[in-house]
This record gives C-alpha cells, structure tokens and sequence, in this order.
C-alpha cells in the first residue's frame, strides 16, 4: 500500500489534468458525506448526551465561524461543562466521613 501511493504521490500530476472536476468534486463531497454521518450519526451511539451535544456545537461553530474559531467554542464548552459538572459531583472530603459517621451511628442505632 506504501508503495503505492508513493507511485501515485509521483504520477498525480500527470494523471490529474485528464480527471474531470466534477468527478473530484463528487469524491471530495462524498467523503465529506460520509465523515459526516460517522460524527454525528455513529457517535450518538457511544458517547453520551452531553459529549454529543458539545460535539454538534463545535460542528456547527466551525461550520459557520471557522475551523479555529469552532474549535474556540469547542473547548470553551467542554471546559465550561466539566466545571460544572465537577461543582454539582463535588463534596468536601471531610464531609464525607461525617456522613460516613453519621451513617454508621444511624445503622448502629437501628440493630435488631
């Protein structure tokens, strides 16, 4: 396969006058096609809600503002997702084992 497409990297540009556009433009369109329903299709499969939805808005960011500027957008939502689902998962340590404690008393308390 190697050798290949180091034969093909050499030949390209005699055969590529003779290839139509409209034929290369198919094939760039179709692979584009195709990419595109194994991210957004394929993927809403495996990954889960939320990851899904940051990757639709880094999509459509780069879509309409630009592959930099979407991927901007990308990482400033994933960023501002995992703080906040870092805040609402998070409890202090030490009130852990205070409910750990109080747990256990409350268990305790209860024995038949």
């Amino acid at each position: 396969m190697t050798a290949l497409t180091l034969v093909f990297f050499f030949v390209a540009s005699q055969v590529l006058p003779y290839v139509p556009t409209v034929l290369a433009s198919t094939l760039v369109l179709f692979l584009g096609i195709e990419l595109m329903f194994e991210a957004v299709w394929e993927s809403a499969k495996t990954l889960a809600f939320t990851e899904w939805l940051i990757m639709m808005v880094t999509l459509i960011a780069c879509t309409f503002l630009g592959f930099a500027e979407g991927f901007g957008v990308g990482i400033g939502a994933a960023t501002v997702l995992y703080f906040l689902l870092g805040a609402v998962d998070t409890v202090s340590p030490s009130r852990e084992v205070f409910i750990t404690i109080d747990l256990i008393r409350h268990l305790e308390s209860h024995r038949y």
